[in-house]
């Protein structure tokens, strides 16, 4: 979405196409390999089993996929936008987003509805792994000049690291709030 919004708003092209393929190969699938060891929930036992005509895709699925999209795009655009404006390393920037928003979403969506902040931490720790080595390797690609040349990037100053790990971090709460969404009672309106 962020690709494909940006020249709407008169915005260069976000990423280089090495960047969606780092994204895709490291900062999606190995968080995705990682979830695979994670803990049952403690609530699986008693969740009533899915409907055999229920598709993979539900409709919260969907409205949390939807949700985090919506935001993160626009969070990806306006720092952009504001890296443009003010001649910073706007690509390098958008990517980091991006790159480590995944790992945060990967953390953040260990349970279905349970809450992150009620999760052991140290779970599995093969996520703890995965989020770190991928993020030293994000490191490696910011800082590194073989690294700079060969995917694109420039070395971000210390000004422009925090904002993309602060707006990276986002990606927990804004998922928190959708779970919390869901885990409240369905009101029924009585006829």
């Amino acid at each position: 979405m962020t690709i494909f919004i940006a020249p709407f708003l008169s915005l260069p092209v976000p990423l280089l196409p090495v960047h969606i393929l780092w994204i895709n190969l490291v900062s999606d699938s190995l968080p995705g390999i990682a979830l695979v060891a994670e803990p049952a929930d403690k609530n699986t036992m008693n969740r009533p089993p899915r409907s055999t005509r229920q598709g993979f895709i539900t409709r919260p699925l969907l409205f949390q996929i939807a949700w985090v999209c919506s935001i993160y795009t626009a969070i990806a655009l306006a720092i952009q936008g504001y890296g443009v404006a003010n001649k910073l390393h706007w690509q390098t920037m958008v990517f980091t987003i991006l790159s480590v928003g995944q790992l945060m979403l990967a953390i953040a969506v260990r349970a279905d509805k349970s809450s992150f902040f009620k999760l052991n931490l140290f779970g599995n720790p093969l996520m703890l792994i995965v989020v770190g080595l991928t993020l030293a390797i994000q490191l490696m690609i910011i800082y590194m000049p073989f690294f700079n040349e060969l995917l694109k990037t420039e070395p971000l100053t210390g000004f422009e690291l925090i904002i993309c790990l602060a707006v990276s971090v986002l990606i927990i709460p804004l998922v928190e709030l959708e779970k919390l969404f869901r885990r409240q009672p369905k009101v029924k309106i009585s006829s």
